[in-house]
């Protein structure tokens, strides 16, 4: 991935609504852009047989029965 400009960087806090110094710009450039290279190495992750999860933690709901 290409490093993000800072016109991406500042459109993109523009849509957060976050007001960024000059300094903030370029620092958050290099973060973004490691952020969004590490996210396409994911989509290279093959997932294809993998089960989907409901709960990671293990635990069960406990449902009672409907009274009238």
């Amino acid at each position: 991935m290409a490093q993000l400009t800072d016109d991406q960087v500042r459109h993109i806090a523009k849509l957060a609504r976050l007001n960024l110094k000059d300094e903030e710009v370029s620092k958050f450039s290099k973060e973004l852009t490691s952020i969004l290279t590490y996210i396409d190495r994911l989509q290279e992750v093959d997932t294809g047989d993998i089960g989907e999860m409901e709960q990671v933690t293990g635990l069960e709901n406990q449902w009672r029965e409907d009274k009238l």
